[in-house]
């Protein structure tokens, strides 16, 4: 997050706290505790991954048409990505191997496609934080 502020400039630089509030960013429910099954937490873990998988993806994109020259900021985010995609792999095996579950049904973040070069920003800072 730090690194993607810093290349945003202002108003996020100085303004994080109010731009960057997750508020508006509608994640997938994690409603799991002690007491869940392993089951419901292995499946509530796939949703909320695929869900960052798909936002890093808008995140990614944007960043390289706004900032294509933030290096650091370009290589964390396609690390973080495949870090992702890694734990989205694990679960599916996982999730195959162990409950046979073979599709769950996720929900992706909305598209950055289309909208403002701030909306880009903010979004992208939204999810982030």
């Amino acid at each position: 997050l730090s690194s993607q502020l810093k290349c945003q400039g202002e108003p996020f630089s100085s303004e994080s706290d109010k731009l960057c509030n997750p508020s508006g960013v509608f994640f997938p429910a994690f409603r799991v505790n002690r007491t869940s099954e392993k089951k419901e937490v292995m499946v509530a873990m796939y949703k909320l991954f695929a869900f960052l998988n798909a936002s890093l993806g808008n995140i990614t994109r944007d960043q390289e048409e706004l900032n294509p020259t933030a290096k650091e900021l370009l290589d964390r985010l396609h690390n973080t990505t495949k870090t992702t995609r890694g734990l989205i792999s694990n679960l599916t095996c996982l999730l195959c191997k162990n409950y046979n579950i073979f599709q769950v049904d996720v929900s992706y973040g909305e598209s950055s496609k289309g909208k403002s070069t701030f909306k880009k920003k903010q979004q992208g800072c939204q999810v982030l934080r």
